[in-house]
């Protein structure tokens, strides 16, 4: 049995890690444990599909269908419970069912691409896995692991090789898309998907939460403090060949008086005040 004491000290030590680290993951359960479901029992649950031509999503018992009237590569697009921080799922699995109820391949082969792709915008990167989906098949169940010598780069920094162990945390902490491919065929084609599940990877926490600083939220700090510096450098650089530059300055001085001025005074200026007061 766990005791109140014990309870409280290990709420206290997760807190200290997460406010050591700086952010707060959006869910944390353990090996193995789910981190977002969708089984579409009550509908298509956000999801989308992505891609060109006419296409149509729709949730028809207990499954989510896609389906299109030509040669077209699209994919399933995940909701926002699978995205976001997701850098616990690294060493986890991303799990689903996939099947046709209906294909015209019009004699020709499958079509070759990426049948499940993993993007980051803020990183610039996307991977994806090739050769899941054998042809001709109805119905495959797919289990697919969720570190960096399962995928390849797609875009990015590593471009046509296996992700770094950072590269793949820097995905996972800010995944903005995960898409499953459903259009394979030539001709018209009906593509089901169900059971779609991602699941905590085999880590220690405290390990866990200093690499995703360490390897993403620090650099990428570091990135947008950059981005800013030179967005304001050429700003400045435009307004002096438009001799605006010294305007510029002295409204922006002038501005920054002014919110000094109608600032409330702090305790330590309220302080100050009432010792010369004393005086």
């Amino acid at each position: 049995m766990v005791t109140l004491q014990a309870a409280v000290m290990r709420a206290f030590k997760c807190a200290v890690l997460l406010g050591l680290s700086g952010f707060l993951p959006v869910s944390h359960a353990g090996p193995g444990e789910e981190l977002a479901r969708s089984d579409f029992n009550w509908g298509a649950e956000d999801w989308e599909l992505f891609g060109p031509g006419k296409l149509k999503v729709y949730e028809r018992g207990g499954m989510l269908y896609g389906s299109d009237n030509g040669r077209t590569v699209w994919y399933f697009s995940a909701p926002e419970k699978f995205l976001g921080e997701r850098a616990f799922a690294h060493n986890g699995k991303l799990s689903f069912r996939l099947g046709h109820s209906e294909y015209m391949s019009n004699g020709k082969d499958m079509i070759k691409d990426w049948d499940v792709i993993l993007e980051s915008k803020e990183w610039r990167l996307r991977i994806g896995i090739k050769n899941l989906i054998p042809p001709w098949v109805g119905a495959t169940n797919n289990d697919l692991d969720l570190n960096e010598k399962s995928w390849t780069v797609m875009k990015g920094q590593g471009h046509g090789h296996a992700p770094t162990t950072i590269s793949m945390i820097r995905i996972l902490s800010s995944l903005s898309a995960i898409y499953i491919r459903g259009g394979y065929y030539d001709g018209h084609e009906e593509t089901w998907l169900d059971s779609v599940l991602m699941t905590e990877g085999n880590h220690q926490q405290d390990a866990m939460l200093r690499k995703i600083n360490k390897h993403h939220h620090e650099p990428l700090k570091q990135k947008k403090q950059a981005e800013e510096t030179k967005r304001k450098a050429e700003e400045r650089e435009m307004l002096a060949g438009a001799g605006q530059l010294e305007g510029a300055e002295a409204a922006l001085n002038r501005n920054e008086a002014a919110d000094e001025a109608a600032r409330p005074p702090s305790r330590s200026d309220a302080q100050q005040q009432q010792k010369l007061l004393e005086e």
